[in-house]
């Protein structure tokens, strides 16, 4: 595989110190090397920032900023604003990923012009239940649409989780010229997926799972912002 495109992975960073270095790791592993990957740490009290910091000396391609707590629209608006690839990718910074999941939505953006490539994700507890030794098929099943008809099925019973999230999405990142995800609010996401797919013109949706999200009681409380 010809690798051209750089691609940025925008991780925002919240008090996971115990899950951090997990989710980095996953994203050191891509078989799709070409990438910058931007820690936004957003005011951590626990050890998050000195862990990023440790991993940017020891690896060229990732660059860390530090910024007060502004909650988790602030930390990705950041990220996209100084980020240089072609493309982006968000991860949650207690999520991990498939070794191999963006060299597959890469490809798949390249070999179908589409904006947006994703695919389905997996809740998982322990790390024993996430699988990276998935085998990836050549003929992997997936869906073909319009931005429109993305945005038709956002709210569907069977497939509108995997539709709504702005994680295990690879976008062109001019999609996101002039929109941002909203600060202040929860379900950030409800705000900003429709826009950007209707900026689309064609989605690419991979039914298969490459992206592992953490369940965590938690999660909720990840994020906080300034009051």
């Amino acid at each position: 595989m010809i690798e051209n495109d750089l691609i940025s992975v925008i991780v925002p960073v919240y008090n996971v110190e115990s899950y951090l270095k997990r989710c980095i790791d996953s994203i050191l592993k891509q078989t799709y090397s070409r990438l910058e990957i931007i820690l936004v740490d957003d005011g951590s009290k626990d050890s998050s920032g000195d862990i990023c910091d440790a991993y940017a000396l020891r690896h060229k391609q990732i660059k860390v900023i530090h910024k007060s707590n502004g909650g988790l629209s602030q930390a990705r608006n950041y990220g996209i604003r100084v980020a240089r690839g072609k493309y982006l990718l968000f991860v949650d910074s207690d999520d991990v990923i498939h070794s191999q999941l963006i060299e597959c939505l890469y490809k798949k953006a390249l070999q179908y012009d589409a904006e947006i490539v994703f695919c389905e994700f997996l809740k998982f507890e322990n790390d024993s239940e996430i699988n990276d030794k998935l085998i990836l098929k050549e003929n992997i099943e997936f869906l073909e649409l319009s931005g429109t008809e993305a945005c038709n099925l956002l709210y569907d019973r069977v497939e509108g989780a995997f539709f709504v999230v702005s994680w295990a999405k690879l976008y062109k990142k001019d999609l996101w010229n002039n929109i941002e995800f909203p600060e202040g609010r929860i379900h950030e996401d409800n705000y900003t997926t429709y826009k950007i797919f209707l900026n689309s013109n064609k989605v690419i949706f991979l039914k298969i799972p490459l992206y592992f999200y953490c369940q965590r009681v938690d999660s909720c409380l990840l994020y906080t912002s300034p009051s």
